[in-house]
């Protein structure tokens, strides 16, 4: 992914999930996905594509039962709770914090509204875009690599011997 990135052979549009050892999960070291997720942000900051990109970087995790602001109803489901989001671009809007309730539709949303595609589900059209965290009448900002790493020890796909995996779920190591 990351050499594909540096050749700017992505498709318009790319959803990157990283591999299990790379999730940020337990017993995972989050050490190893930091460095792997600004290695690929940094891949493509330094293409060609660049100056046309949009990344959104999201968790699939929350913060807990803390949110004071009630999940939207789209669907008997909900949107449940907000999980943190960075939009990276040469056109993002610096410093902007958007309080306005998103989900893991959003970026679909923003995919649909940019090439003028039809909404494939009622939780795509209720989510909010993404429209108010750009500004295009503006040139595109230069990339703004650092280079910075996180120490690392041991290998990322590498668990301890002694991990607790509950029973009946110890990875399959060729699964990595």
């Amino acid at each position: 992914m990351i050499d594909d990135a540096r050749a700017g052979n992505l498709p318009a549009v790319t959803w990157i999930t990283p591999r299990f050892e790379l999730s940020d999960h337990p017993p995972g070291s989050s050490a190893f996905t930091h460095n792997w997720t600004s290695d690929l942000i940094e891949a493509i900051m330094k293409s060609d594509a660049w100056d046309q990109t949009a990344i959104f970087l999201t968790w699939d995790e929350w913060g807990g039962f803390y949110d004071h602001i009630r999940p939207i109803a789209v669907d008997p489901v909900g949107f449940g709770f907000r999980v943190p989001l960075l939009t990276i671009s040469p056109y993002a809007v610096r410093g902007t914090i958007d309080d306005v309730t998103g989900e893991f539709s959003t970026p679909l949303r923003f995919i649909a509204d940019n090439w003028g595609l039809p909404y494939l589900t009622d939780r795509i059209a209720n989510t909010h875009d993404f429209e108010h965290v750009f500004d295009f009448t503006k040139p595109p900002r230069p990339p703004s690599v650092t280079g910075v790493r996180v120490k690392t020890f041991g290998r990322f796909d590498q668990f301890p011997e002694n991990y607790p995996w509950p029973k009946g779920t110890v990875p399959d190591p060729s699964s990595f």
